[in-house]
């Protein structure tokens, strides 16, 4: 089982009400309503953290620039962190500000692909995505849009493998919709 995923439990409840709020979806006589636990970071990061406070949480490498790359000005790296049976490859990206602004595991192929096991500890923790799509062949990507974060799991079927990556991006209006 995955225990250092660090997400927050969703809760659904059967409510009976006359008036449905914008995060109600109506059925004949009963009000599902989506009561979602923020999240402001990745496990224990916070959206905002200068790379000092990552680097003083985890062992990781020199802040490399991204050179126009992305929309992030620099990023850092963490080997080996330990998800489950499996490990992965952590990205810090922090912004023109030089703050934390996503987080970014990338599964080292090593061992089985822990890809349903990562769905289903998202599944449990958020409910089913809101994004559950295929945009190409052999790819699927499923979201989850919470008040401060997006969460995204890309898995990529290849011939020589499973690519699994888990994004955690601090929610802007821009990456939102």
């Amino acid at each position: 089982m995955l225990k250092n995923l660090a997400i927050p439990i969703m809760a659904l409840s059967l409510v009976a009400a006359p008036i449905l709020s914008p995060r109600a979806f109506a059925l004949p006589h009963l009000v599902v309503a989506q009561q979602t636990q923020d999240i402001s970071g990745w496990n224990n990061t916070q959206w905002g953290m200068t790379y000092e406070e990552i680097r003083a949480l985890y062992p990781v490498g020199i802040l490399q620039p991204n050179h126009g790359t992305s929309d992030f000005a620099n990023h850092t790296l963490f080997d080996g962190f330990a998800l489950g049976e499996s490990r992965y490859r952590v990205e810090f990206h922090f912004g023109r500000s030089g703050t934390l602004e996503s987080a970014i595991l990338r599964w080292d192929q090593s061992g089985a692909s822990p890809s349903q096991e990562l769905l289903n500890a998202l599944i449990a923790k958020y409910g089913q995505p809101g994004d559950n799509s295929i945009p190409s062949v052999g790819m699927a990507r499923k979201v989850w849009n919470l008040p401060s974060t997006k969460i995204s799991l890309i898995i990529v079927n290849r011939p020589d493998g499973q690519s699994v990556n888990l994004a955690y991006r601090r929610q802007t209006i821009m990456n939102s919709i």
